[in-house]
């Protein structure tokens, strides 16, 4: 559409933006990206995901859990599109306006002058957003506001904060996150001691709640990665399942005799002009299950996960 009209693509962003339809340019962005990775057209991809957000909040209430993971679909897009591009750094306030929170917090551990703002972001918009957030949206804004910093904060500021971890981590009942919630504690207690002392006595019930519960109620051995032929699975610190490799197992599977047939008699161009298989269902990505993970075993196809409540 820019070579037909003999327009930028920089300036047919700006274009859509004025009607306010510019996500519908991200393929293409992403497209030119690709291929180019020094492209100037990379700094503008934040925004576009940012609006494709932003059109979820118009939706109807009814539709709160499919918005809620289409929302956490394209944090995690934008999350990997920065992890491969280290530069860009701006943006970080607008992502957390989005609650795109990965990004926010990626981006404003990049640049420290943006951090403040997140963090009064989630303050000012916390609660009335993990209303309808679900278990992982809730996991990241405590991986947000643990990860940010405090330092220029107001003791009322911290106040409404601490009271946000307090509730968070209760819904989400991980010893993970309870042990987030006191290292926070411990690192801005000199600083917000009445606060903090308050978080680090919730955090420490928890945990040994939740301890003795876990000794109490199984004796399982407990497993937290396992490797199969194709892929792998852990839990991560902060209790997500993760993935990564592949569980087609097609590489295993034997050819039949006329695939075999028919690959020989390709040419030297038919065979350099072969889709190259795609890696994207190699890198690692979380998975969501209910209850807390324990125990993985992973097999060439499938993965075994033991999980409590």
């Amino acid at each position: 559409m820019a070579k037909a009209v003999e327009i930028s693509m920089d300036d047919l962003v700006d274009l859509f933006a004025c009607y306010q339809q510019e996500e519908h340019l991200l393929p293409e962005l992403l497209r030119v990206v690709e291929a180019d990775s020094r492209s100037p057209l990379r700094k503008r991809v934040v925004d576009l995901y940012v609006r494709k957000s932003e059109i979820l909040t118009a939706k109807s209430s009814e539709e709160s859990c499919s918005i809620a993971d289409a929302r956490l679909n394209i944090d995690n897009e934008l999350s990997t599109f920065l992890s491969r591009h280290a530069d860009i750094d701006s943006g970080a306030k607008r992502c957390a306006e989005a609650e795109l929170w990965r990004s926010a917090t990626l981006l404003a551990s990049r640049q420290g002058t943006s951090q403040i703002d997140v963090v009064r972001v989630l303050i000012r918009n916390g609660s009335k957003q993990s209303a309808t957030a679900g278990t992982s949206t809730r996991s990241l804004m405590i991986t947000c506001a643990s990860n940010l910093d405090w330092s220029e904060l107001t003791d009322q500021e911290v106040g409404v904060l601490i009271s946000l971890l307090c509730e968070w981590q209760a819904s989400l009942n991980s010893i993970a996150h309870h042990e987030i919630c006191m290292s926070v504690a411990i690192k801005y207690a000199p600083r917000f001691p009445k606060h903090c002392s308050i978080l680090y006595l919730i955090s420490a019930m928890y945990i040994i709640s939740d301890k003795a519960v876990w000794n109490q109620e199984s004796s399982a051995v407990h497993r937290s990665i396992s490797c199969g032929i194709n892929g792998s699975v852990a839990i991560t610190s902060n209790g997500q399942l993760v993935t990564w490799g592949d569980f087609t197992n097609q590489q295993h599977r034997p050819l039949e005799s006329t695939e075999v047939n028919k690959t020989s008699r390709k040419t030297p161009v038919e065979v350099a002009s072969s889709p190259k298989k795609s890696h994207a269902q190699q890198l690692p990505h979380p998975v969501h299950i209910e209850g807390r993970p324990r125990f993985v075993c992973c097999g060439a196809e499938h993965i075994l996960v033991l999980t409590t409540a």
